[in-house]
């Protein structure tokens, strides 16, 4: 069965926090009693606070058109089919694989012996890439230590 992979994910996350808080003390000295000398009462205040403003946003999308051809793996007691599949490109040395499983209703097969991926429950699709473009993208050493660090 071949299976149509027409996926597409967008999601924002959006956070806020804003605090601020202002505290006083007002004291009053009066240190002229009992002392031999004249000294004059004066006042004392201790102000602090704080404030905290801080936002953050969070974009994330993608999307990925694929077709894969896949194998029946159970028949389930409700009629349903299990899928899965699995393909491997190289090129240029750089190797990408999708791996496809889920559970396909038979009335969505289409009379091709083709499915949307939009149709198949539990749908799990794995794109991975491998191959100097994929490591060039990840992160040096040094830059992991220094983001495990702080």
């Amino acid at each position: 069965m071949t299976v149509i992979i027409v996926e597409q994910a967008q999601a924002t996350q959006t956070a806020g926090t804003e605090t601020k808080k202002s505290s006083g003390v007002e004291v009053e000295l009066d240190l002229t009693h009992g002392l031999p000398i004249d000294v004059t009462p004066g006042t004392v205040e201790l102000n602090g606070g704080d404030d905290l403003k801080a936002t953050g946003r969070t974009t994330r999308g993608g999307s990925l058109h694929a077709q894969i051809t896949t194998r029946v793996t159970e028949i389930l007691p409700n009629g349903r089919l299990r899928l899965e599949g699995r393909q491997t490109i190289k090129v240029n040395g750089e190797k990408q694989e999708i791996v496809f499983t889920g559970v396909v209703r038979i009335s969505d097969i289409d009379r091709n012996f083709t499915v949307y991926s939009t149709k198949v429950a539990d749908a799990e699709i794995t794109y991975i890439g491998a191959g100097s473009l994929a490591i060039k993208q990840s992160q040096g050493l040094l830059t992991r230590f220094f983001h495990w660090l702080f």
